[in-house]
């Protein structure tokens, strides 16, 4: 099951890590690779920035990693050229908003998150609190 705690923890909250795991924090914009697999990345940002993600085929299906904007600015998560995250052309996290993803085929599936969908011209597709998935019961990390 997936927790959120180190990237809690990362904010100063009170959160814990079962597993002992502390957050990957980057404080600028960030190529994701092979070795971020199962990984939470906090985003300390105070000016927008961009996640960008690995071609899905590269990184092989089941690549899964959880990414959460904790800094004032926009953050991006970019895919490569031709995919998608979720059905979207990318996604914008708002400070305090999250996403955890999969590698799929062709693209970035959306696990479970707290995100903004932008549509193909870079403009978000929706006013407000974004779009909240829940974590499908029975799918681990």
């Amino acid at each position: 099951m997936v927790h959120f705690g180190a990237c809690a923890k990362a904010m100063g909250g009170g959160g814990h890590d079962d597993d002992g795991d502390e957050p990957v924090i980057c404080r600028a914009s960030r190529q994701l690779t092979r070795n971020d697999i199962g990984k939470e990345i906090a985003f300390f940002c105070l000016s927008p920035a961009v996640c960008r993600l690995p071609p899905s085929g590269r990184v092989g299906r089941g690549y899964n990693v959880m990414i959460y904007n904790a800094g004032r600015g926009v953050l991006t998560l970019a895919p490569g050229h031709g995919e998608t995250v979720g059905s979207a052309a990318a996604a914008a996290l708002s400070q305090g908003q999250w996403c955890w993803i999969r590698a799929n085929e062709g693209g970035w599936k959306v696990v479970s998150g707290f995100y903004n969908p932008v549509r193909a011209r870079g403009t978000p597709s929706g006013e407000g609190g974004g779009r909240r998935r829940k974590h499908p019961p029975g799918n681990p990390l």
